[in-house]
């Protein structure tokens, strides 16, 4: 049987990425038990203990710089996965489940608990309050996600006009080999795929790397704030899938 026509296996589990998706989310524990003890973090954001450590601080910051670059990336991966087994539409339904009700339901909740949590934490008083202020909190990899599943849609919308217009084209000599509208769609096509390959599918993706410090500068490498790069790493994941 030619392998090219075996259908993907819609039930696999890939146990090395399910594991390093659990690790990253256990290091996330690791990563904000760490934070009350670093140096020049706003009391806003995090309470403070009056003890600090340099190598507390070297430990966050080797795990903050890879730990939800990772999460897109394998957001990105599992994508392809049901998209390529499924459907694009099972995709999309599945998203606005699995993220858009815990979104609902966890917000409120998130606005009732972590307020308060952290006043105490400043001030040893306890004054229970219900604040949206600071939302999405820790929710915010979620909206990100959210974000995409718009981002994409908009983004296949706007594919569908392209096509007809494509569609358009066959009929004033585009599927004419001598046609000038011919040659325009081999190019688009040709510099759409190349590009898209040397930036992602490359053995060497420099553009990549440099696409990713460019996007992070304006922040910092915050992703928190730049669902832009968080985008990146989820099509560079996309990308990674049945290569």
């Amino acid at each position: 049987m030619d392998s090219s026509h075996i259908e993907p296996d819609s039930h696999k589990r890939f146990h090395g990425l399910d594991a390093l998706r659990a690790m990253a989310m256990l290091l996330g524990i690791v990563l904000h038990a760490a934070l009350p003890y670093m140096d020049g973090i706003p009391p806003e954001i995090w309470p403070q203990d009056k003890d600090s450590s340099d190598v507390i601080g070297l430990i966050f910051m080797f795990i903050h710089v890879w730990r939800m670059p990772v999460f897109f990336m394998l957001a990105g991966f599992f994508a392809n996965l049901v998209v390529t087994t499924r459907s694009w539409q099972a995709w999309w339904q599945g998203r606005l489940v699995r993220i858009g009700i815990p979104i609902l339901v966890f917000s409120p909740i998130m606005s009732l608990t972590i307020p308060w949590v952290f006043l105490y934490g400043s001030t040893r008083e306890p004054d229970f309050l219900f604040s949206w202020e600071g939302q999405p909190y820790h929710l915010w990899f979620l909206w990100h996600l959210i974000i995409f599943v718009f981002w994409i849609s908009i983004f296949k919308l706007i594919s569908r006009y392209v096509l007809g217009v494509f569609f358009l084209t066959n009929k004033i000599g585009g599927s004419n080999p001598r046609s000038y509208v011919f040659h325009l769609r081999r190019i688009a096509r040709f510099v759409c795929t190349t590009l898209f390959q040397i930036t992602f599918t490359s053995r060497f993706p420099l553009i990549l790397i440099v696409l990713c410090l460019v996007i992070n500068f304006p922040t910092n490498g915050e992703l928190i704030i730049n669902p832009f790069a968080s985008f990146v790493y989820f099509v560079f994941g996309y990308s990674l899938y049945r290569q």
